[in-house]
């Protein structure tokens, strides 16, 4: 099977139908029903896979991967390495654990500024279900794309990972951030997920981890010859 075939198997993909039926795209209003819509991007012949947790409400609404923050971010750090902004498409191929956008949900939060506390609507983390019906997807990607380089963004997309390794995710990133193993001919790449929401960063010890993590990304990124 050729990364146009996947593609298009994938997009077929209604496995978790029935789950989303019960889901919304504004909870609040419980108001448009959440469609199952895979998303993915890149070249096939991509030497870089980047593999996140799941779809977020701008790609949802778009259908374009990595188009909120994190994704803006993420092409920040790859240009910061030596991958041109319009060259991402073609040498990244991006991906998540699971396709679909898994809706949202309201959380009742402290505001910052006054401390008062307000209820707002927020992402969804996939279920167990949603994970196990798509992981096999992401082990057929690996196998078909053939990345030289797999950069795993954030605990999810580590634990999916490791799940097609047949290890346990250990609970804590800074067992991973800063340091590269080899696995499925690739180059592996610990990352911790850049969404604002995330506090893991606001450590300075952490942060320190995502810098020696970046330049591992680098080294990897030239070992391959996919950068000068």
């Amino acid at each position: 099977m050729n990364g146009e075939a996947l593609n298009a198997e994938m997009r077929r993909c209604t496995k978790c139908r029935d789950i989303f039926s019960e889901r919304f795209v504004d909870p609040l209003t419980k108001s448009n029903r959440l469609q199952v819509r895979p998303i993915f991007a890149g070249a096939s012949t991509a030497s870089v896979m980047l593999v996140g947790q799941a779809p977020g409400i701008d790609e949802y609404k778009s259908g374009k991967a990595f188009q909120g923050q994190a994704g803006k971010d993420i092409r920040l750090i790859f240009n910061g390495v030596g991958v041109d902004a319009d060259k991402f498409d073609q040498i990244v191929y991006q991906t998540s654990v699971t396709k679909c956008f898994p809706g949202r949900k309201l959380a009742r939060r402290k505001d910052k500024k006054n401390g008062e506390v307000v209820e707002r609507e927020e992402d969804l983390q996939p279920s167990s279900a949603e994970i196990r019906s798509c992981i096999p997807f992401l082990e057929r990607q690996i196998s078909v794309i053939k990345p030289s380089v797999i950069v795993l963004l954030g605990k999810t997309a580590i634990d999916g990972y490791l799940r097609l390794l047949g290890r346990k995710y250990s609970g804590n990133l800074q067992t991973y951030i800063g340091r590269t193993e080899e696995a499925f001919d690739a180059s592996i790449i610990f990352f911790p997920h850049t969404s604002g929401s995330s506090r893991w960063l606001n450590d300075l010890q952490n942060r320190k981890l995502f810098n020696e993590a970046k330049s591992l990304l680098r080294q990897k990124l030239r070992d391959h010859a996919i950068v000068p």
